[in-house]
């Protein structure tokens, strides 16, 4: 038996382009050099993902996620393929889907800003795949 050929992703814009995208959003979004400097990986997440297609930053600098393994119901019927994260938005807007979280569990705080962001459910959310929860994860950090 023969193994099945793994194809490499194809690339959607180049790097430099996917770079400006994202520097685009962090700029509109006022995050200054040293957060910039402290979040590095998270703004390697991003840019990958917007450089293979996953993340496009919206001429109004909202971001949509296109989820690679989008998550099923009991039934097997996909009901969200992407997400759709505004661009900025008030603390007011977030903390009822904070209710209850513990300030120091910090993946169902994510999980929340999340939610709030995209107005998802946070029991959808939890049902990501890890691929788009990194990514997910990457854009929510930016809020807190």
């Amino acid at each position: 038996m023969s193994k099945p050929e793994i194809k490499a992703a194809q690339i959607a814009v180049s790097r430099d382009v996917a770079e400006k995208d994202l520097e685009r959003w962090l700029n509109y979004k006022r995050i200054g050099v040293t957060k910039r400097e402290n979040m590095r990986d998270n703004i390697d997440i991003l840019v990958d993902a917007v450089q293979d297609g996953q993340l496009v930053v919206e001429e109004n600098c909202s971001i949509t996620q296109k989820l690679a393994w989008p998550p099923e119901n009991e039934d097997g019927e996909v009901k969200i393929t992407s997400l759709s994260y505004v661009p900025r938005m008030h603390f007011s807007q977030i903390q009822p889907k904070l209710k209850g979280i513990k300030p120091g569990d910090t993946e169902t705080r994510l999980l929340g800003y999340a939610a709030a962001l995209s107005s998802q459910p946070i029991g959808i959310l939890r049902k990501l795949d890890t691929v788009d929860l990194a990514v997910m994860q990457a854009v929510a950090v930016f809020f807190l």
